[in-house]
């Protein structure tokens, strides 16, 4: 077992299955009703939250 960031973790899960985790913020984004989000609105709320390279991994 190793200790890992959040960042480090969620880069594990997207070298997996980048499927998978664009697929996880687009329902957090679809969740958000007020105000509402758009899969960009995530990716910054994750990356004002640390997830740096997470972030840049997902965007287009």
């Amino acid at each position: 077992m190793e200790a890992k960031s959040a960042d480090d973790y969620i880069l594990d899960q997207i070298d997996l299955s980048r499927d998978s985790v664009y697929g996880a913020v687009q329902r957090i984004a679809d969740s958000r009703g007020n105000p509402p989000a758009t899969f960009a609105d995530v990716l910054a709320m994750l990356e004002r939250d640390g997830l740096v390279e997470s972030v840049a991994a997902l965007r287009p």
